[in-house]
C-alpha cells in the first residue's frame, strides 16, 4: 500500500475530533493511540506542529530520529509529521489508509 502524505493526512475530512483533557503529553498520545486501535487500526502517522514535535522527540524515549520523505521519525507504530498548520493543542493520528484518522484537541 502507498503511504500516505501530509496533505492528504491534513486534507481528510473523515477525521474524527475529540477533546482530551490533560497536561500530561504522554498521556494524551496514549489516549490517541488507544482510541484509533479501540477501531482495530494502528496508528501509522502522528502529525504535530513543531513547537510538539520538539516536546514529543524531548519526552518520549521510545522516538527513532530516523528522516525518511516526509516524516522525521518513528514513535511506536507511526511516523512521525510536522505540519504548522495545527495548533499547539491539535495532534492527529491516522492508520495507514487514512479511513480511521483522529484529530485530538488537547483542553
Amino acid at each position: 500500500m502507498k503511504s500516505l502524505s501530509l496533505s492528504e493526512i491534513l486534507d481528510n475530512r473523515d477525521k474524527h475530533q475529540l477533546s482530551f483533557s490533560s497536561e500530561d503529553l504522554e498521556d494524551a498520545l496514549s489516549y490517541g493511540f488507544s482510541y484509533v486501535e479501540t477501531e482495530d487500526h494502528f496508528v501509522s502517522y502522528l502529525v504535530t506542529n513543531g513547537r510538539v514535535m520538539r516536546n514529543i522527540v524531548r519526552e518520549m524515549h521510545d522516538v527513532e530520529i530516523n528522516p525518511e520523505d516526509e516524516s522525521i521519525g518513528i514513535l511506536w507504530t507511526s511516523k512521525l509529521m510536522v505540519s504548522n498548520k495545527l495548533k499547539d493543542n491539535q495532534i492527529i493520528f491516522s492508520n495507514e489508509s487514512g479511513s480511521m484518522t483522529l484529530l485530538l484537541t488537547i483542553k
